[in-house]
């Protein structure tokens, strides 16, 4: 009964993160299209830069959020609400120690490379330091923001993340339908008018955590022991995270030196097409997360099991579903979308789609070594294989190679990384590999390519016309959706489906 409830709260969670995801990338998509065309490539790309650059200090703070999420979780697991009140006011103390070093290192490291290194035009230098001022206070509000998230994350009260997530796509698509009416300097303004929204944000969560939750009703709390405990997880995990700094802004800086900021602006708008359709996979992971370490807390490993197989084969055919479709015809939608896409977006795009299928196949095994607490060794070598993603596109760069060449690189050691994510999770859980290389990667490969058969035969034979469009999203997705349901499921997973349908068209009868 405990499994079926579980399945239950998980359905109605992705229920919540997909309506939000489905309301949020419709707004976002539609409000890139606006903000290139108000701001025009050279803004848009120092904008990304600029605030990508933010986005280096704030590893230790996305370490500390990963060990948040765990710790709280894992105490609501256990049921001691003494102990989650201590733990969320010491995880709160440590975000603030997070912020105030953060905005030291911004101010002057920070600072030195946006003045003295990063590539931007003379005219709109004074503009992009105060644009960097701006990144460095929303930056701070999602520091402070991150325990009361992982607390709302650990009680899976997913419906108000999704609304809060939805009103703030929502303001930010108002800001953008603003600046066409503004006089004065429309990237200033756009990023003081972002910084506002980013400040609503955080007053909407924090006042709902503190009305709702016990927890969350912070009083100065110092316990050296759970310092510790928490400083010993994050400072694995910082590891883990500066590795992807590195390989993410690194890039985009690597990028801005080599090329300028037109490029930047071309991997900004595919990061944001990135960002959008790997939602429909991170927000259905984040809905299985608190469960997988609740049952571990408890000692489930039966169930935990379980839950990491189905969640990893679901990412990746929930993202399979989105992705091929729009990787067949991603010139006509980019063209369609943005009418004049900057140059290398077709090809950004597609590699960092196919990073994040890469991604979503060993996602779930990454959830299940951090349930556990025991993530030295995950972080130790992963990082070195990421590590390797700067030197190896710095040396491709300087001997000639086009921009496309990091991505390539941080995609390809993704391979790596699943290899690294199978030996350790046998090694520290004593996980089923067999029965995830024959449930999880096998399925995962074979379906996708029997879904493929069909669409890249119609996109190869068919002229690309306005009409081949939805005719190739209708055909994909029907393709896909029933090489899932007879390939990739088994049969205790079909019959699940099928009594969900008759027992809704049953329902509907009466």
């Amino acid at each position: 009964m405990e499994t079926v409830g579980n399945n239950k709260r998980i359905a109605k969670n992705t229920l919540y993160v997909y309506i939000r995801m489905l309301i949020i990338v419709i707004v976002n998509l539609y409000a890139s299209r606006i903000i290139l065309n108000v701001l025009g490539i050279v803004d848009y790309g120092i904008y990304n830069i600029v605030g990508g650059t933010v986005v280096l200090f704030t590893f230790l703070n996305q370490a500390l959020s990963s060990a948040t999420q765990r710790f709280v979780a894992y105490e609501m697991g256990r049921g001691d609400s003494t102990r989650l009140h201590e733990t969320f006011c010491m995880c709160f103390n440590v975000h603030v120690i997070i912020a105030v070093f953060i905005v030291i290192a911004a101010e002057t490291f920070g600072l030195w490379l946006v003045c003295d290194k990063l590539v931007i035009p003379e005219n709109r230098y004074e503009t992009a330091l105060l644009v960097y001022q701006c990144s460095i206070v929303s930056s701070i509000m999602s520091i402070i923001q991150v325990p009361f998230n992982a607390t709302i994350n650990a009680h899976e009260k997913f419906n108000i993340y999704a609304i809060i997530s939805i009103f703030d796509a929502i303001l930010k698509l108002f800001v953008v339908l603003l600046l066409p009416i503004i006089d004065g300097d429309l990237l200033l303004w756009y990023a003081i008018l972002i910084l506002t929204v980013h400040i609503i944000q955080f007053i909407l969560y924090v006042l709902y955590s503190v009305r709702n939750f016990n927890e969350c009703q912070y009083n100065f709390f110092w316990n050296k022991c759970l310092f510790f405990r928490i400083f010993k997880y994050t400072s694995w995990s910082l590891i883990g995270n500066v590795a992807d700094t590195l390989s993410d802004q690194g890039v985009n800086v690597l990028l801005n030196l080599f090329f300028g900021p037109a490029v930047n602006a071309a991997r900004g708008v595919a990061v944001q097409i990135k960002t959008q359709v790997a939602g429909f996979v991170t927000n259905f992971q984040s809905a299985s997360n608190p469960q997988i370490v609740k049952l571990y807390a408890v000692g489930e490993r039966g169930l935990m099991i379980n839950l990491v197989i189905k969640t990893s084969k679901m990412s990746f055919f929930l993202f399979l579903v989105v992705m091929l479709p729009l990787c067949l015809e991603m010139k006509s939608v980019l063209i369609l979308w943005l009418q004049t896409p900057p140059a290398y977006l077709y090809d950004f795009a597609i590699i960092v789609l196919s990073t994040v299928l890469l991604q979503s196949m060993g996602g779930t095994l990454q959830l299940a070594i951090q349930a556990s607490g025991q993530i030295k060794g995950y972080h130790l070598s992963v990082s070195l294989v990421k590590f390797l993603c700067i030197p190896i596109a710095y040396l491709g760069l300087k001997n000639g190679a086009n921009p496309t060449f990091p991505l390539l690189v941080v995609m390809s050691i993704y391979f790596g990384v699943i290899g690294i994510n199978i030996f350790l999770v046998k090694k520290i859980l004593n996980f089923p590999i067999m029965r995830y290389v024959k449930e999880v990667i096998f399925k995962d490969l074979l379906v996708f390519v029997m879904a493929s058969i069909l669409p890249f035969g119609f996109v190869y034979y068919v002229n690309n016309t306005f009409f081949r469009l939805p005719f190739t999203i209708i055909i994909t997705g029907i393709s896909v959706c029933l090489t899932i349901y007879f390939v990739g499921f088994n049969k205790q997973e079909r019959t699940w489906i099928k009594n969900i349908v008759f027992s809704k068209i049953n329902k509907n009868e009466n």
